[in-house]
């Protein structure tokens, strides 16, 4: 049996690793979020072996040394973690260090490996416009960067920034949820099907657990981390301050759901039922005792979610100027637009 190794960070990564991965496969973890040990239990019964490493969101803004040395206790902890031969290794967050690393370590037990990426959401389908302003924010930056950690680690080949996630020129397959949906930039890798299967199972695993209560006919607003509306967000807010409106007129109960990593508040929805912005929407998803329940968003992947799983779903869009990509993305898969 082949054996693969999954180097994942968040949640929804979890959902498409678990659905797929075989009792010999390996597991890598970013901890980007909280990290209970039931889910250690229910990782550790999936996968043959698993490394949980710091995320790269800490609480605390780290300094530039505190970041370089956080890569090498990092690269350190995976270099001793990746001592068995593979022959497939799955990264999602193929511009981090860490994972452009992992690539190498691979390679140099197997020459044959295959590099693959494992779909990060929407990023799959099309760009949701935010602009690094870290060291890959400019030309002089990208170049200094590519230098030292380059020359620091013994990347190579592996060092590769693409234009977006997944466009690592060394990986040849992308794993997808919708297949002949992706990006222009990811064209020329070879798409899988993450099916309907494996990815209901990774549900699952990971989020099958006590039934949470909501009312029938609710709406639940799933909000993206508030930065990546810019200075669209006035906008956003006025138009989910009419869908609250409305829904409150016919009688419907709202929900919202912030990011994880949110810390600010949308003033439309202040008077909503705030659901715990800590557990991932995905769980709300599958836990529901609500039959009927429209998920409203922007470009969350939650839209995604909740339209694989059945329910009516509504982006917002279009009426806040979204790119043409995000648009015909989400009307290709069924979501309506408004």
């Amino acid at each position: 049996m082949e054996k693969r190794l999954f180097v994942v960070h968040t949640q929804y990564n979890l959902i498409l690793a678990t659905g797929m991965a075989k009792p010999v496969d390996d597991l890598i973890l970013f901890r980007d979020f909280a990290l209970t040990d039931e889910l250690k239990t229910k990782l550790e019964n999936c996968f043959d072996r698993c490394l949980y490493i710091d995320g790269n969101y800490p609480k605390k803004e780290l300094s530039a040394i505190e970041k370089d040395r956080k890569i090498q206790r990092d690269c350190q902890s995976i270099s001793g973690f990746i001592n068995h031969v593979y022959d497939e290794i799955l990264v999602v967050d193929d511009m981090c260090i860490q994972e452009m690393y992992a690539l190498k370590c691979a390679f140099n037990l197997n020459k044959q490996v295959v590099m693959s990426w494992l779909e990060d959401g929407t990023n799959a389908y099309f760009s949701n416009e935010v602009i690094s302003g870290g060291m890959g924010g400019t030309p002089l930056k990208r170049f200094i960067r590519k230098l030292y950690f380059s020359i620091k680690y013994g990347l190579g080949r592996f060092y590769d920034l693409g234009v977006c996630m997944g466009a690592h020129k060394c990986l040849t397959r992308i794993y997808v949820t919708f297949p002949g949906y992706v990006r222009a930039e990811l064209q020329d890798k070879k798409q899988i099907d993450i099916t309907q299967e494996q990815f209901k199972k990774g549900l699952d695993i990971m989020y099958t657990g006590e039934p949470v209560h909501m009312k029938e006919n609710c709406v639940v607003i799933a909000v993206d981390k508030l930065d990546v509306y810019g200075n669209k967000l006035p906008i956003v807010n006025a138009q989910i301050k009419q869908i609250v409106e409305l829904a409150k007129k016919e009688g419907e109960k709202v929900y919202c759901k912030y990011h994880p990593r949110e810390t600010e508040k949308m003033e439309a929805l202040i008077e909503t039922e705030e659901l715990n912005s800590k557990i991932a929407m995905e769980y709300y998803l599958t836990n529901t005792t609500a039959k009927c329940m429209t998920v409203v968003g922007v470009m969350s992947t939650a839209l995604q979610t909740a339209k694989k799983l059945g329910y009516e779903v509504i982006s917002l869009a279009s009426s806040v100027g979204t790119n043409k990509n995000a648009i015909d993305f989400y009307r290709s898969i069924g979501i309506k637009i408004k």
